[in-house]
């Protein structure tokens, strides 16, 4: 992995705790190529910019919208 310093390299996990999301929603998140990911010895990691999970946030769909628009 190259040496970043605008962000860091998290495990999914971690990543989905830190933008509030599902495991499952950041692996369909780098399957999209809307976050940045990277294979290392069998592991993915997740890049998210620093102070910048925003990116990540700004990529989700408002639900509470979306469920207001279909009551």
């Amino acid at each position: 992995m190259e040496n970043d310093t605008a962000g860091r390299w998290l495990d999914v996990n971690s990543a989905a705790e830190e933008l509030g999301v599902s495991t499952d929603a950041v692996r369909k998140r780098i399957s999209r190529g809307t976050l940045r990911s990277d294979r290392k010895d069998g592991a993915v990691r997740v890049w998210l910019d620093d102070g910048g999970t925003e990116a990540g946030r700004e990529a989700q769909v408002d639900g509470g919208a979306l469920v207001e628009v279909l009551r």
